[in-house]
Formats: structure tokens, C-alpha cells, sequence
């Protein structure tokens, strides 16, 4: 039962010793040459210059590694020429390309980095992306790990489809569509920073388990993070402006998942928007501040059997929580200033649960029941224009709440 492990081992040691490194310019004149000089498993090491080419690495080529020494510009567009297509078209696996400063890609797939099939396992790692004519990496490959690397001025960020990408410690500053967007399921997004992101999300990743963490985006005409799929995590992201109408964070389509820890500022929509496609979605300890236009809230709850529990909402520019699906449970949570209401539970909405919120100096009501069956206990309702008002039902009556307008007990006044 051994021998097959030894003969594996063994062929892995050989390949290893075999491999050669490839010099440019010293063995090969040129990037192009070197890949084409190559075997399988090769490193090509290109010295601190400008090389005006485009690299085709087809089939054939797995585990080749391209790296950079010093500051080496591939620029696929030179000055008065019209060259065309990617800096690097990439059709094998495992390949690994670094360090490396991509400019001017322009025609057909003009990406810094492109690859349509055939690239599962491509590693990019330090590598600036500038002014490409469409994304600055697009690949179709499972298994991708883009890290340490910059994209600016293009017409889109990083565009992965594909199972478990993996995209840490990018920039995408002053782009012209997404700014990362990954479609496929068990995608890590980590410690990325979107500055400007014009005409399109910040962080997009549409495919189940997604974990979307660390990460600051700062302008963004879309939601600057948006999940569709099961079970997402968005924990720890910072949100310090969203520019036209769209929410900070966007969930759909999810079966549970957690967004937790998230500190949202400036949002022209919601600061967190829960569709109605989601449920048993979990909304923890966020701090939401100066969110939601005239018609949009701090968070809006539209799916059902959701949590929404200790989070700080302040100065909602319509209701902190505006609670419209059924058997959620929003508890201890802190909304102050908002310009309407602290909670309000709307029409249609069923068998809400309410519990140990504060809700203070609210300009609308501290608590607005529009809904049925809703149960409200344990809640401090104080300094609203109103703490407590009723126009719909509830499945017990309300206990142990203290307010000071809208009424006694359980005939608060009703608010027109």
C-alpha cells in the first residue's frame, strides 16, 4: 500500500530538480521567448525594465511561475503602436505571476490579466494594473488567489468566476465598473480596499458561503458590498461613503449567514438592505451612522426569521429599523436621531418580535406597530415626538416597556 506514495513522491522530488530558470533578458530576449523556451514547472525571472509585448502562456505550461525583479512594466500598448489584447493570457494551471506593473491593454480582452478556461490554481501577487480598456483581471478559473495587488483606472477591478477565490489585500481605486466582483461559490474576499468605484458595486460575490471581511470601500455607485447567495459572512467591512441609491450592505437570495461587526457611514439608500428572498440571517453588532435618503432607512429588514440584535443606529434619515417581513426577532438594539421612526413595523408585517431596544430622541415615533401579531417587551422608549404608537395588533400586550408619550399601558395613542 506504500509503494504508490513513494513513486508519488518520488516523481514530485524529480520534477522539482529538473526545473529550470529562465532569464530575460539573459537567455531570452523577451517574456514571449521565455514562456516559450519553458517546461512545465519553470521560473522565469525578467530583469527591472519596459517590455512592449502581450504573453500568451497556452496549455502546457502548468505550474510555470513569471516573476519580476525589480520594476519590470509590461506595457501592451506602445506608444504610437496598436497592440492588442491582455498583458498576460494565462490557459494552463498553477501558474504563479508576480510582481509585475500591466499598462494599456487595449482591443479584444484587453485586461491586464485574462484567462477563459484552463487556469485553475493561477496565483497573481504584487502586480499593478493600469488603465486597461476592461476589467483589470478577469479570469474563469477555479481555485484563484489574487493578493497584494492594485488595479486603478480601469474599466472594471478583479472579475473571478469560479469556486474558492480568494482575493486579499487588493486596491481598486477609480474604477470605471465593479470593483471586485466574483461569481461561485466558497470565495474569501479579505482586507481589499475600493476607492471610487463608478458604475457598479464595490464588492459584489454572487455564489454560497461567501466570506466578505476587513475590507474598506469608500465610494461606490452601487451597494458598496452585495451577497446573493446562501450562508454569506460580511463581518468587520468599513463603509465610509455609498454615492448613488443603493444600500451599504445588500443581502439576497440567503438561507442564514451573519453580518456582523460592520461599520456603516454615508449611505445615499439603506445602510444594510435584508431582501425578502432572505431568511434566518443573522444582523449583530453593526454601527450604522447618517444613513438612508428621505424614503430609506439605517436597516431594512424585508426577509423573515431573521436577528437583528445589538446594533447602534444613528441619525437615519428615515426609520433606524424599518421592519417589513415576518417572525423576525429585532432585540437590543440603540437607534437615536433618526428622522422618523426608531422602529416602525409596517403593514403586512406578521408576528414580529420586539424586545429590549432603546429607541431615543427619534423625530417620529420611538416605536410605530403597523403590524399583526407583534410582540413588544422590555423595550425604553424616550425623547421620541412620540414614544409609542399602535395602529396595528399585537399577540400578547405589551409589558415591562417604559415610555413616556403615546399613551398607558396598553392603550397608547394612535398616531395619525
Amino acid at each position: 500500500m506504500r509503494r504508490p506514495i513513494i513513486v508519488s513522491l518520488f516523481t514530485l522530488f524529480a520534477s522539482s530538480a529538473f526545473a529550470a530558470v529562465i532569464t530575460v533578458p539573459g537567455a531570452q530576449p523577451n517574456i514571449q521567448a521565455a514562456v516559450n523556451a519553458s517546461n512545465p514547472g519553470d521560473t522565469i525571472l525578467v530583469s527591472a525594465g519596459t517590455y512592449e509585448e502581450n504573453v500568451d502562456i497556452a496549455g502546457g505550461f502548468d505550474g510555470l511561475t513569471i516573476k519580476a525583479k525589480g520594476k519590470v512594466i509590461l506595457d501592451c500598448r506602445p506608444s504610437g503602436a496598436t497592440g492588442t489584447g491582455p498583458g498576460f493570457a494565462v490557459a494552463s494551471q498553477n501558474v504563479t505571476i508576480q510582481g509585475f506593473t500591466i499598462r494599456h491593454a487595449k482591443g479584444t480582452n484587453a485586461h491586464g490579466v485574462f484567462a477563459a478556461s484552463g487556469a485553475d490554481g493561477l496565483t497573481l501577487r504584487k502586480l499593478t494594473i493600469e488603465h486597461t480598456d476592461s476589467a483589470g483581471i478577469k479570469v474563469t478559473a477555479n481555485g484563484v488567489t489574487i493578493e497584494n495587488t492594485t488595479v486603478v483606472g480601469c474599466d472594471g477591478g478583479i472579475q473571478v468566476t469560479g469556486a474558492n477565490a480568494v482575493i486579499s489585500k487588493c486596491a481598486v481605486r477609480q474604477d470605471g465598473n465593479d470593483g471586485i466582483l466574483i461569481t461561485g461559490n466558497d470565495a474569501l474576499v479579505s482586507k481589499c480596499v475600493l476607492i471610487t468605484i463608478e458604475d457598479g458595486e464595490g464588492i459584489e460575490v454572487v455564489g454560497f458561503d461567501a466570506i466578505v471581511e476587513k475590507n474598506v470601500v469608500d465610494g461606490a455607485d452601487g451597494p458598496a458590498i452585495l451577497t446573493d447567495g446562501n450562508n454569506p459572512t460580511i463581518r468587520s467591512n468599513k463603509i465610509l461613503r455609498q454615492c448613488d441609491d443603493d444600500p451599504g450592505i445588500d443581502v439576497s437570495n440567503a438561507s442564514a449567514g451573519l453580518v456582523e461587526n460592520n461599520s456603516i457611514r454615508n449611505t445615499y439608500e439603506d445602510g444594510i438592505e435584508i431582501n425578502s428572498s432572505v431568511t434566518d440571517l443573522t444582523v449583530t453588532k453593526n454601527k450604522i451612522t447618517n444613513c438612508g435618503s428621505e424614503d430609506e432607512n439605517g436597516i431594512a429588514l424585508r426577509g423573515s426569521n431573521c436577528t437583528v440584535s445589538k446594533n447602534v443606529i444613528r441619525n437615519s434619515q428615515m426609520d433606524g429599523i424599518e421592519v417589513v417581513g415576518d417572525g423576525n426577532t429585532i432585540s437590543d438594539n440603540v437607534i437615536i436621531d433618526s428622522l422618523e421612526d426608531g422602529i416602525d413595523v409596517e403593514v403586512g408585517a406578521n408576528n414580529n418580535t420586539i424586545v429590549g431596544n432603546k429607541c431615543l430622541k427619534n423625530r417620529g415615533e420611538g416605536f410605530e406597530n403597523n403590524g399583526a401579531g407583534t410582540t413588544l417587551t422590555g423595550n425604553t422608549l424616550k425623547n421620541n415626538r412620540i414614544d409609542f404608537a399602535d395602529n396595528g395588533t399585537f399577540a400578547t400586550p405589551p409589558s415591562g416597556n417604559s415610555f413616556t408619550t403615546g399613551g398607558v399601558g396598553t392603550t397608547p395613542e394612535i398616531d395619525d
